[in-house]
């Protein structure tokens, strides 16, 4: 894990725009569908929720890693909530490299 600079070209890192794509995708619609349906029916379940600054896996937020494999085992790490590894695969994809998005 790197933690020194989010916005180093080459990094992956969870940003509004990988969580806003990610709740376009099937794998967190899937996901979604499912929290509702057996998880907690009062809470509506998006990506800023579990992930975003102020999300239930907001120490994740600022992190930066140097690839994608160094990034899906930290998050992988925090899936007990019941995340699928389809979703964590999904956001992994969707945030980096750092560079390549846009910031």
């Amino acid at each position: 894990m790197n933690e020194t600079n989010p916005c180093h070209r080459g990094q992956w890192r969870i940003t509004e725009r990988s969580l806003k794509a990610l709740a376009g995708t099937p794998e967190w619609q899937e996901f979604a569908r499912s929290w509702q349906a057996y998880g907690d029916p009062d809470t509506p379940i998006t990506p800023e929720w579990v992930y975003g600054a102020e999300g239930k896996l907001s120490h994740l937020w600022p992190t930066a890693w140097d690839s994608p494999e160094t990034m899906r085992s930290d998050v992988s790490c925090n899936h007990g909530g019941g995340v699928p590894m389809s979703v964590i695969n999904a956001l992994v994809e969707l945030s980096g490299p750092v560079g390549a998005q846009g910031g």
